[in-house]
């Protein structure tokens, strides 16, 4: 049951000579400090030549005559060449937003400005005695020259792996994350004690700790899309976080630890869950965030060799200041294990972009899969409706599409294996696909004002339960339909337990009874899904007469709850359907009765189409029971269904 729960819970002295290299500038005098910094001379940019910045001691440019100001930052800026593998180190930090305020640093003797983290970096590097050579992409690339930035980006994979470490800024110290770093340094320590980590679980401060682990996890850092490439491809790690610092390796280390606790792997229980208790949230980001989502990417990018779309699937959920850099930003690992590749070019806008890739994405693969990524009612680039918008980092974190790639056990293949029949133009396509019904009756909406929104979630789910016994679906078939569509087919065996699948359907329903009967919503709606819950029971308890009755309902209603959680998330911004043919659904909040329901060929899901005038508009992906696995191909072979074309604009 455990193992159930779990799945189901489951996003710088100066020394030029060292390095053969001259500096940008000359150094100049005090007086000169007024001036701005220019980029006076481009880089070469067929080879590979770059910048890097020297970080001057406190004491040497005090010598110098400068005031003596502690808080000043005196950098140096040089060029380089990656070939003559200069020995340096690169920064991987957040850039901020642009509201931050902004702090001037003295490159080459004239005034540049940098934003707050970046500035706190600087000062966190800076030291009293020794210089560091490091590489910073805001300082290092001249950021007004989309000439330099295409090449210099293009260039960041060789830069991030030549360097001798990655130096990751964390930001200030906040929200306990000393302690945060305290207690994995002691974990790290003791790794391989078992009673000794039994005995630091049960210390009252643990759960303070291990809350300040999995805050230090959520920092805006590690959902940065560029991280993904600058930490894959590092030879080695180190984390900054104010005056602390602790290696990669320690911390992963150290998650690798909360993963044999979780699977009680040489552990009687679950500490995590004794001591985090009902905060499943910190939980979650200690077992799937931080490194260890990293290192996992990077064994699934040498073992899967994943297309570029597959790539994005994994880091969708990823941020960037810049929204072009959702596709660029893996462009140098992605563009090596992909069948086509995307080339940097910031001269683009973020609509031709996005729009470009989807073209190669279909031409190449012969799949429409992509157009399932859409999600409607959000269009901040003006896209065609058939252009996922990739910066959409608010329905990334809040909307859950039918096809998660950590789970490609439950990938669905409505058009079968065939080969999208498809023709490209400008920003329309024209595709072939069978039409297997329009939408009949819609459900309401949910009134959820997210996933976690369990009160109005429960009235809504009771609202979808009157709907349903108004209309008479009501037969043990149309029952399970209906949890399988909740649950996007996801009771198959390895959720199943000790049931088959139709007493886990039902049994999920008789759950969702028994909290309707707890909001005291009205009672005799509920009497025949609290049959279908005591039904459960009693099956549960007859598997499991060695434990106590007490035991195994706790259990089953973990279990339930799991499913509930699961259910809320997925339900939330979608609305329940019926179709022309019968057939229950989930599609997006957009729909309206009358929407056509298609599958192209070689699109894994149903997709919802509106005609407007003379082509239709995408309005993205939909659960349609009974024609998730290839059944519409079948149809259509037999001559049930007719092969039509749509015109998406």
């Amino acid at each position: 049951m455990n193992k159930l729960v779990e799945r189901l819970r489951s996003r710088r002295p100066r020394r030029p000579r060292k390095h053969g290299t001259q500096s940008v500038h000359k150094q100049c005098p005090t007086d000169t400090r007024a001036q701005v910094f220019t980029y006076q001379e481009q880089l070469d940019q067929d080879g590979s030549h770059f910048r890097l910045l020297r970080i001057l001691p406190r004491k040497s440019w005090l010598r110098k005559g400068h005031r003596e100001n502690s808080s000043e930052v005196h950098c140096e800026l040089f060029h380089a060449n990656l070939d003559d593998r200069p020995s340096y180190k690169a920064l991987s930090y957040t850039w901020g937003s642009e509201s931050d305020p902004n702090h001037t640093i003295y490159l080459n003797g004239y005034q540049f400005l940098v934003r707050e983290n970046l500035w706190n970096a600087l000062r966190r590097f800076q030291s009293d005695n020794i210089e560091l050579v490091i590489w910073i992409d805001a300082i290092c690339i001249n950021q007004t020259s989309d000439i330099e930035r295409n090449h210099q980006v293009a260039n960041m994979k060789m830069i991030y792996e030549q360097a001798t470490e990655v130096v990751v800024w964390l930001g200030l110290t906040y929200e306990e994350s000393d302690l945060a770093i305290q207690l994995v340094q002691e974990l790290y320590q003791h790794r391989e004690s078992t009673e000794w980590i039994m005995e630091r679980f049960s210390k009252p401060d643990m759960k303070q700790k291990l809350q300040s682990i999995a805050k230090l996890f959520s920092r805006d850092y590690w959902w940065r899309i560029w991280i993904v490439q600058e930490l894959t491809i590092a030879r080695k790690i180190v984390f900054y976080c104010g005056k602390s610092s602790l290696d990669a390796k320690s911390l992963y280390a150290v998650q690798q630890l909360f993963h044999r606790i979780a699977k009680f792997d040489g552990f009687p229980k679950d500490l995590l869950v004794d001591v985090l208790q009902r905060n499943s949230n910190a939980r979650s980001y200690l077992l799937h965030y931080g490194i260890l989502s990293i290192y996992h990417w990077k064994q699934n990018l040498v073992s899967t060799k994943p297309s570029f779309y597959n790539c994005l699937l994994h880091h969708y959920h990823r941020e960037s200041s810049d929204p072009r850099d959702m596709i660029y930003g893996l462009a140098a690992l992605a563009n090596q294990t992909s069948k086509y590749e995307v080339e940097v070019d910031y001269k683009l806008s973020t609509r031709d972009v996005f729009t470009n890739f989807a073209k190669l994405e279909i031409e190449t693969s012969k799949k429409l899969d992509i157009i399932t990524r859409v999600y409607p009612g959000t269009n901040t680039h003006e896209l065609p409706s058939w252009v996922p918008d990739w910066s959409n980092t608010t329905t990334a974190w809040s909307h859950i599409f039918l096809y998660d790639i950590s789970f490609p056990q439950f990938r669905f293949s409505s058009a079968g294996e065939t080969r999208a029949v498809v023709y490209l133009s400008a920003d329309r396509i024209a595709f072939k696909g069978v039409k297997i019904g329009s939408i009949e009756l819609l459900g309401l909406e949910s009134g959820m004002e997210n996933g976690r929104d369990e009160p109005n979630g429960t009235l809504a789910l009771f609202k979808l339960w009157e709907l349903v016994t108004r209309i008479g679906k009501t037969s043990s078939a149309d029952l399970e339909a209906l949890v399988r569509v909740l649950v996007f087919d996801r009771a198959v065996e390895e959720n199943l337990g000790m049931r088959t699948k139709s007493e886990l359907l039902l049994g999920i329903l008789g759950y969702l009874g028994l909290v309707f009967s707890d909001s005291k919503l009205i009672e005799a709606k509920t009497s025949i899904l609290l049959s279908y819950w005591k039904s459960f029971l009693v099956l549960q308890k007859k598997d499991n007469t060695t434990m106590e009755e007490s035991f195994v309902e706790a259990e089953a209603k973990a279990v339930m709850e799991a499913w509930l959680v699961f259910i809320l998330n997925r339900f939330w911004d979608r609305r329940f359907f019926i179709s022309t043919s019968k057939a229950m659904g989930l599609a997006s909040e957009e729909v309206v009765e009358g929407d056509l329901i298609c599958i192209p060929l070689g699109c894994c899901h149903p997709v919802i189409l509106r005609k407007v005038e003379d082509h239709y508009i995408n309005l993205g992906e939909a659960y349609v029971d009974g024609y998730m696995y290839g059944e519409a191909m079948e149809m259509l072979e037999r001559g049930e269904l007719k092969l039509e074309e749509f015109e998406l604009r």
